[in-house]
């Protein structure tokens, strides 16, 4: 079961008395990451369409773009050699990631301190003392997320930290809160006859 926080300053997170804030666990996690991939599909989908056009073929032709592209990144197709990409399909998918990574910065330093996602499961991030974290907090936050998925154990530590963090969460001192209600349960052991 969540450690519950209530004990932390309440920082900037609403006041509710029958509000409390628990550890957001890994699967909460996972719901809100899937809302969000939901909503920035659109950006994936009018980036293939920009990059699919002109810009990246299947054959074996070797036009100027793509030498120029080799420059940067001579190993990075190595594994399909019939595929090129062009200098605007990289740009295009540049443009993307920078998207999706002020997409999660900007909305986690916000007044709302979570992605739509978060916020359809009741997410928040914070600092440490549960309060508001800065735009440079939010973007190192953001950084170290690439990182932690790639590695994919950055991710799946969420399951297992005592303050169910990533490694992310780690690297920029944050937390993310679940708000839950705290409705108590009380337990009436059966009579004994």
């Amino acid at each position: 079961m969540p450690d519950p926080i209530s004990a932390l300053p309440a920082g900037d997170l609403p006041a509710d008395p029958k509000r409390i804030f628990v550890y957001a666990g890994f699967w909460w996690r996972v719901a809100a990451y899937l809302i969000d991939a939901i909503i920035l599909l659109p950006v994936g989908i009018v980036t293939y369409i920009l990059t699919s056009h002109g810009t990246v073929s299947f054959d074996t032709l070797d036009d100027e773009s793509t030498r120029a592209v080799s420059l940067f990144v001579p190993k990075a197709f190595a594994a399909f050699p019939g595929i090129h990409v062009g200098i605007r399909g990289l740009f295009i998918h540049a443009l993307s990631w920078l998207i999706t990574l002020l997409y999660g910065t900007l909305f986690q330093c916000s007044r709302l301190q979570a992605t739509p996602g978060k916020l359809a499961c009741r997410l928040r991030v914070t600092d440490l003392g549960a309060r508001r974290i800065s735009f440079w907090r939010s973007l190192g936050r953001q950084c170290a997320r690439i990182v932690s998925g790639f590695t994919i154990i950055g991710v799946l530590m969420i399951a297992w930290t005592r303050r169910k963090q990533g490694l992310h969460d780690l690297a920029a001192g944050t937390l993310v809160l679940r708000a839950s209600y705290a409705d108590p349960v009380v337990f009436v052991p059966p009579s004994v006859a």
